[in-house]
């Protein structure tokens, strides 16, 4: 399924297309309405992180050079969610 931009006089509008049969759904979706339904369709699961229990099980890694490792790996995953 892909989406057109469909404009009417009032607004900016999607639709759904089906490639393979060539036709349009019937429903028209505003911007914020695809986007929640896109979201809703590739999400999932929502994966909650608690930063002390995460710091505990780093501490708890025996190896140094591994623990190092993780620990600089959860620095930069940080950096990439603060981008």
């Amino acid at each position: 399924m892909v989406y057109h931009v469909i404009k009417i006089e009032d607004g900016t509008y999607y639709r759904g297309f089906d490639e393979a049969t060539g036709f349009y759904d019937e429903e028209l979706f505003t911007e914020d309405e695809l986007k929640t339904l896109l979201f809703d369709q590739v999400v999932d699961e929502n994966v909650v992180i608690d930063e002390h229990e995460a710091a505990r099980a780093v501490r708890c890694i025996p190896d140094p050079e591994a623990r190092e490792k993780v620990s600089n790996y959860i620095t930069y995953l940080e950096g990439m969610v603060e981008k």
